[in-house]
């Protein structure tokens, strides 16, 4: 079956987005409720793969598009007789989401990765199959948003908490949960365990990002971004999470709260314990780890012990002396990463340096001919020759000369990491620190 190019009647409040008849005619195929869902939650990823960066199809992608499109065919009876391209599909889905999707909200979300409806925020790619099964299957996919749990920001409970301290520990919140064991006590425990990671990497981040130097107002504006951040994972119909674990997750964990815990210890280990900035997320991450452990009861430990091996790469206790060298965690992901340059850039009087390894060009680029045109970063022609590459960015495609390029990212300006071209990101920005400070 051949891809249609005439386009349907754009739903009402998708600015822009029209859904492919073809994909409406994959979720059309779907007879069960939950077979559904995950279905959804496939060609979502077909999609994340695929629009991420420009168009670009290596090995490892075609082969997880052609995987998860195995398991749509499973889960879809009859898909077969529509003859799909798969190949094509995905070219028209990279053509018809991305575009729609940098025209929205542009303002109130600065990373411009969002889709709206009835409330919900999620990413682009959900936002699509979303509007897609809206219009081959309402009912169902409206029930899948009724039954989205809500987060109710509040005000800091880390007052409250301490007073449970002497019997429930350093961290009480997890404590409960630790003690408190379900028949999905695993899966539940894991996700907290990735919030409290979180909060711990955007607390660690930001303490970095402002040299210790910053403003209540400004730790404010990371707690309303991570509050944010938060409420659209809980708040997402195709999360990889369960419903009933973002339940008991929306209903338990306090963000405001966590993140003042966090900070409180953090400062403590910084200025009471001389702990190294880039230290930070260690200790924090060994202090919860620890906590944890200790919660836990005997009939538990061997399961506790499984679940850090398998996410952080330890044991469920980890001794103050212990190697990080295996340890794990969420590096590449914190809430509020919109914000910290906002911070640093209020510190006016102070000239900055380069500090930590620089940054590697090839996980961000890749090799291409050099062809006819004109480096931007240089203004030099691409010239062939043995001692003449150039690179294209993953992020956006441009291409630029090697050396160029890995200048442009090493550098320390607010636009370093950007796409001269496009402005698109390339890679997060060089470790800096004040002009004159050692080992930080």
């Amino acid at each position: 079956m051949a891809i249609a190019h005439n386009r349907e009647p754009t739903i009402q409040g998708q600015a822009g987005w029209r859904s492919i008849p073809v994909v409406v005619a994959i979720i059309e195929m779907v007879t069960e409720y939950y077979d559904l869902l995950e279905v959804l939650q496939l060609l979502a990823e077909i999609i994340e793969d695929t629009i991420d960066d420009k168009w670009h199809m290596d090995d490892a992608k075609y082969e997880s598009v052609h995987y998860w499109w195995r398991d749509i065919e499973k889960l879809a009876p009859g898909l077969d007789d529509l003859g799909i391209d798969l190949n094509k599909l995905v070219w028209e889905l990279w053509l018809e989401v991305l575009p729609g999707g940098r025209q929205q909200f542009a303002s109130e979300f600065p990373l411009n990765t969002l889709w709206t409806f009835q409330d919900l925020h999620v990413p682009l790619a959900d936002g699509f199959v979303l509007t897609s099964a809206l219009k081959s299957k309402p009912q169902w996919t409206q029930r899948f948003i009724d039954e989205e749990p809500v987060y109710q920001d509040s005000p800091s409970d880390l007052d409250e908490e301490r007073k449970f301290r002497n019997t429930q520990g350093p961290m009480p919140c997890l404590t409960r949960i630790v003690r408190w064991s379900p028949h999905h006590y695993k899966d539940v425990l894991t996700e907290f365990l990735d919030v409290y990671s979180t909060a711990i990497v955007s607390v660690t981040r930001f303490l970095q990002k402002t040299e210790f130097r910053y403003s209540e107002e400004m730790f404010m504006q990371l707690e309303y971004a991570a509050v944010r951040d938060f409420t659209i994972t809980m708040r997402s119909p195709l999360s990889n999470t369960c419903v009933g674990c973002r339940r008991i997750l929306t209903r338990t964990v306090n963000i405001r709260g966590l993140l003042r815990l966090f900070l409180e210890e953090a400062l403590s280990l910084y200025f009471r314990y001389l702990v190294e900035p880039e230290d930070l997320s260690w200790d924090l991450h060994r202090w919860m780890i620890n906590c944890a452990s200790d919660a836990c009861n005997e009939a538990s430990k061997d399961e506790l012990r499984h679940m850090m091996r398998e996410k952080f790469g330890v044991d469920d206790r980890v001794s103050e002396h212990a190697s990080i060298r295996n340890f794990r965690y969420h590096q590449a992901w914190c809430w509020g990463e919109d914000l910290w340059f906002v911070a640093e850039e209020t510190l006016k009087d102070v000239e900055f340096e380069p500090c930590g390894p620089e940054i590697e060009v090839y996980p961000y680029a890749l090799p291409c001919e050099n062809g006819k045109g004109q480096c931007t970063i240089c203004l030099e022609e691409f010239r062939d020759g043995a001692n003449e590459h150039s690179l294209s960015t993953r992020a956006c495609g441009h291409r630029f000369h090697y050396d160029c390029l890995h200048g442009l990212i090493n550098g320390i300006e607010e636009y370093s990491n950007k796409c001269p071209l496009c402005r698109k990101v390339i890679c997060e920005r060089r470790q800096r620190r004040p002009t004159g400070v050692e080992g930080s």
